[in-house]
């Protein structure tokens, strides 16, 4: 049993070192400083991942303490996390941020916690991890920073991989600060079976999503044109690369898939369909023996037609897998 004493921040060896009883029955997983200084097996950055386990533990087993998190964005998907983060159960949300401070803070009214309009601001409560919600442009300015600053990443703008030399720099700084990246699955799903395919070396991959016309207004790709709204139209076939640089805020699964598969080489079409409801996904994978064709249907924002509204739940369903005591791949 746990011993009841006030557990310190897990950031700190020595505090969490002090605050483990020796009679809770699980001793064989427990570290001292002495263990981190003394080894060198052990690498340095094991420190922080151990700490953070061990704080987890005691919070499943009763213990004060809870993770927190922070989330970037406070546009239509932010909304539907922050509104909804009692549902991944045992995270403490301590703050939101977003550029419009007034965005900010009305959202962190409705949910009780900080507003901040700046990185410095959102790392001054050092969260243990912070979501970004809010496009590729905020991944990438704030990625590397975080991770340094010892908290974990939630990346939900996973276009932002087609950047080899960004997910290449991310990461190094990750292994470098023992911290994580964990990809939300978004709109989409089977990234447990991509990885599965990536190790028995995908021979083939395809990506294809049909969308409302509307939702593709406007994207760079188009460069300027109007989809026609009285018939289905290819708005774009090719790789990934080219496809998240031509609809940003359209194509972010494409490259959660080719990274998800190690499939650079995927290849990508976009179809507008007039009058269409949802948003659709189908990815279809050839890998050694394995062929596995996944099909997603899921309503789109009406305040942000472009994503759709399974992505802000998927970030929910990520914080919720990290404090389980099952976990599924």
């Amino acid at each position: 049993m746990d011993d009841g004493r006030p557990f310190a921040h897990p950031r700190t060896v020595r505090e969490n070192a002090a605050a483990k009883s020796p009679s809770d029955g699980l001793d064989s997983l427990h570290r001292t400083e002495a263990d981190f200084i003394e080894s060198p097996s052990v690498p340095e950055n094991y420190q922080t991942w151990e700490s953070h386990h061990e704080a987890s533990r005691r919070h499943r087993l009763g213990g004060p303490w809870a993770p927190s998190f922070f989330g970037i964005g406070c546009g239509a998907l932010g909304t539907i996390l922050v509104t909804n983060f009692a549902r991944a159960e045992g995270w403490t949300l301590t703050g939101v941020m977003a550029r419009t401070k007034a965005h900010a803070e009305a959202l962190a009214a409705n949910a009780g916690c900080r507003a901040a309009t700046t990185l410095e601001e959102l790392l001054a409560d050092k969260p243990d991890l912070v979501v970004e919600i809010a496009g590729i442009g905020a991944a990438k300015a704030y990625g590397e920073a975080v991770l340094e600053a010892g908290c974990d990443f939630v990346l939900v703008s996973a276009g932002a991989l087609a950047d080899a030399d960004w997910k290449a720099r991310m990461t190094e700084t990750a292994l470098r600060t023992g911290r994580r990246i964990h990809v939300a699955s978004g709109a989409i799903g089977g990234f447990d079976v991509l990885r599965t395919a990536a190790l028995m070396g995908v021979e083939e991959a395809t990506f294809e999503s049909t969308k409302s016309p509307k939702s593709l207004s406007g994207a760079p790709g188009l460069m300027g044109v109007e989809l026609p709204a009285d018939r289905e139209t290819l708005a774009f076939e090719g790789g990934v690369e080219e496809a998240v640089r031509g609809f940003p805020k359209n194509i972010n699964v494409a490259a959660a898939t080719a990274s998800a598969a190690d499939a650079p080489n995927v290849r990508v079409r976009l179809v507008a369909r007039p009058g269409l409801t949802v948003n659709t996904h189908h990815i279809d994978v050839k890998a050694g023996e394995m062929h596995c064709e996944l099909f997603f249907h899921s309503a789109y924002d009406p305040k942000n037609p472009r994503s759709s509204t399974s992505t802000a739940w998927s970030v929910l369903a990520l914080l919720k897998n990290l404090e389980s005591p099952i976990s599924y791949f």
